[in-house]
């Protein structure tokens, strides 16, 4: 490598100048001067590795932003390197997290087999071969920092019997990714996606429930395609339920509400939830649990037709709630039908003979009321639109009527998606 110079300043970005701190220049690469990290070629594989095994033998300090946060981080710093040489980490032990962020991999990434006890950030990455994870052993939860990575043409990723969450996917093409044996973390509980969308909002100012929606609707699709329909219908709960939740959290109400309430959380309990605590295995179920008990939902959280549609159905991907409302319909409007009034005609029919015959019909209304039996009778015709008789004569009849008359075929056709569903699995 060329020699070293007090006064060089590697030509990659500002906010990586840490990564190669104390690097002499060297090389030139389209007018700018590079430290052996950064130069993007792939002519500097012998250097490299030199540079390489140092940096990873052991963590060390370093800023994430600007001069003026002040705050180091003890982890492995690889931000923006441009790597030419294939990166083994299988069976390795992880317990400091890894900054891969804009980094580009011109050969294999493995993490296979590697024990991870804190945070893989490989976001804004670009891989030109191939990623895997495959039996990786997830002893953090939300390890893996996968958000807005590029994937080239020929590159490819594998997770295979690994602990994942959609999180990790966030604003990244999965059609390329092959899910083996993966379980997804999560059931289709609102309090699970409130969690994902927590893990999301100290990475995303803006909109974090809409980027997840995006990435389990991509993943679904992907599990969908590889007949894995068990983990692609939670996936897509969680992606209408993301939508309906969507609107702004007031996180600073809610943790201050949180830590008045819990006199047992100790205030180091703030940081854990902000996503910068580091005794994590203290307070991730306590804090974990309240953070989805007390976010303040606004905006959208109310929306009627995501409301109704998770109600009716778990949006089409239950089919014991889609038939248990079907029977709820059904049978309260048999109950209204009960006590409610009815008109039935009754035709009378009078004949005279003067010389020549006469018929004379007249008609007369009676009010009516239903017997149990009947009405449960009455309600299943209505759910079928077979218009029974007789007809209703109060409003609160008729209005029961017509709903039922609207709602008993939509929640039928939502049965049916779900029961199609259920048999592709």
């Amino acid at each position: 490598m060329s020699a070293g110079n007090n006064s060089f300043i590697c030509g990659t970005e500002k906010i990586f100048l840490d990564t190669c701190k104390g690097l002499p220049r060297y090389k030139q690469h389209d007018g700018k001067d590079y430290c052996v990290l950064h130069y993007p070629g792939d002519d500097k594989v012998d250097d490299f590795i030199e540079i390489y095994k140092h940096k990873i033998a052991e963590p060390g300090l370093f800023r994430l932003d600007s001069e003026d946060d002040q705050t180091e981080i003890l982890g492995f710093d690889f931000r923006g390197v441009y790597f030419p040489i294939e990166i083994d980490f299988r069976k390795k032990e992880f317990n400091n997290p890894i900054y891969f962020y804009k980094a580009t991999f011109c050969k294999r990434v493995s993490f296979s087999k590697a024990t991870l006890k804190n945070k893989i950030y490989l976001n804004a990455a670009v891989f030109k071969d191939s990623l895997d994870f495959d039996f990786a052993k997830n002893d953090f939860g939300y390890f893996l920092i996968l958000s807005f990575a590029e994937f080239t043409t020929s590159a490819k990723a594998s997770f295979n019997t690994v602990k994942l969450y959609p999180s990790h996917f966030i604003n990244v093409n999965p059609d390329k990714f092959n899910f083996t044996n993966v379980e997804w973390n999560f059931e289709k509980r609102t309090k699970d996606v409130l969690r994902e969308i927590h893990n999301l909002y100290d990475r995303l100012d803006e909109h974090p429930h809409n980027y997840l929606s995006q990435a389990c609707l991509s993943l679904a699709k992907n599990e969908e395609e590889n007949y894995r329909f068990e983990e692609a219908s939670k996936l897509r709960f969680m992606a209408f339920e993301a939508k309906r939740l969507a609107g702004k959290i007031r996180r600073t109400y809610s943790l201050n509400r949180i830590l008045d309430n819990q006199q047992n959380i100790k205030i180091e309990a703030r940081d854990y939830i902000l996503g910068i605590g580091k005794e994590k295995d203290i307070y991730t179920k306590n804090v974990g649990d309240l953070v989805c008990e007390n976010f303040s939902i606004v905006s959208n959280a109310l929306n009627p037709l995501y409301l109704l549609y998770s109600f009716a159905s778990k949006y089409g991907e239950s089919v014991g709630r889609a038939f248990v409302v079907l029977i709820g319909i059904w049978f309260i409007s048999a109950l209204f039908f009960w006590f409610g009034v009815y008109k039935q005609e009754n035709k009378n029919q009078i004949t005279s003979v003067n010389n020549t015959a006469q018929t004379e019909t007249t008609n007369s209304e009676m009010k009516i009321n239903l017997s149990f039996d009947k009405s449960l009778i009455y309600s299943t015709n209505v759910l079928l639109l077979q218009k029974p008789e007789p007809k209703p004569n109060n409003t609160l009849t008729e209005s029961v009527f017509i709903l039922e008359m609207i709602l008993g075929p939509i929640q039928i056709t939502l049965l049916a998606l779900a029961i199609r569903r259920r048999f592709m699995k």
